[in-house]
């Protein structure tokens, strides 16, 4: 038997999830509310996912953790935020605005039955939809300033312009590949750069095959192995945990002043 409209949007947004976590109880209700059984324009909300990470200049981390179900006319959208074990509904509006807008998706539905003009407007609304059936009578609970703060630190940190927070245990890390670094050039392992050239700058990519890494290095335009003695596979372990998000390969940069970067700054951003 072919699903319906509303159950095809369910499954969508589901996929979106991580694994462990399951839709809010009432979500399934409220987007067959909302979705007309067969036309498009008869729909009272536009249910669809749609990627975050322009709205919110987030980076690649961010996607699993901010999951749009709402698609509004001027690109905004209502999004299940994934705040350790809760799901919270956040809106992100055209321009980059951000904010929490209910507690979890009953206070969602709940805030739908007695709207305010605010909430009317930024959800497209013409006035308040009857939720009673999906809102069981509950009355919404505000949203707590703490909460708001931690959304925006939350956002802040997965920006793609965001700084590595640095700490004892990210600068152990970024002396210790310098010293790795300097330790190649001096070996005579650049062809371009010796420790003692103005600029310099060495270039590694990180390369997972097989559950192994493989970690290589630039000489002038060829890709070579790493050799052991160099003991890049005891930084390994620190150095993928640093990381914003868990990716099969990076390329990695270290530079004479001290400053490390992998994948341009957008993973990982390390200065003295």
């Amino acid at each position: 038997m072919a699903l319906t409209r509303s159950a095809r949007k369910v499954a969508a947004i589901r996929r979106k999830l991580p694994a462990e976590l399951e839709l809010p109880a009432e979500f399934a209700s409220f987007v067959e509310w909302v979705t007309h059984p067969k036309e498009r324009v008869r729909d009272r909300m536009n249910v669809t996912w749609s990627d975050p990470r322009p709205l919110l200049n987030a980076d690649k981390s961010a996607v699993g953790a901010f999951v749009p179900f709402l698609l509004f006319a001027d690109g905004g959208v209502a999004a299940l935020w994934v705040d350790g074990a809760d799901l919270r509904v956040a809106t992100c509006d055209s321009e980059g605005q951000f904010r929490v807008l209910a507690k979890d998706f009953g206070d969602f539905v709940a805030r739908l039955a007695k709207p305010d003009a605010k909430l009317l407007e930024q959800l497209e609304l013409d006035g308040p939809l009857d939720a009673r059936a999906i809102a069981s009578g509950r009355r919404a609970r505000p949203v707590p300033p703490s909460m708001q703060k931690a959304f925006s630190r939350w956002v802040a940190s997965h920006a793609r312009d965001a700084k590595t927070t640095q700490t004892e245990s990210t600068e152990v890390l970024r002396k210790t590949l310098h010293a790795i670094a300097r330790r190649m050039l001096a070996d005579g392992l650049s062809k371009v750069h010796t420790p003692n050239s103005p600029h310099w700058s060495a270039s590694f990519q990180l390369a997972e095959r097989g559950g192994r890494w493989k970690v290589t290095y630039l000489d002038f335009g060829r890709w070579r192995a790493v050799p052991g003695k160099y003991a890049f596979a005891a930084v390994l372990p620190g150095l993928l945990s640093a990381m914003k998000t868990r990716r099969k390969s990076y390329e990695l940069s270290v530079w004479r002043d001290g400053r490390v970067f992998a994948d341009g700054g957008n993973q990982l951003v390390l200065e003295p």
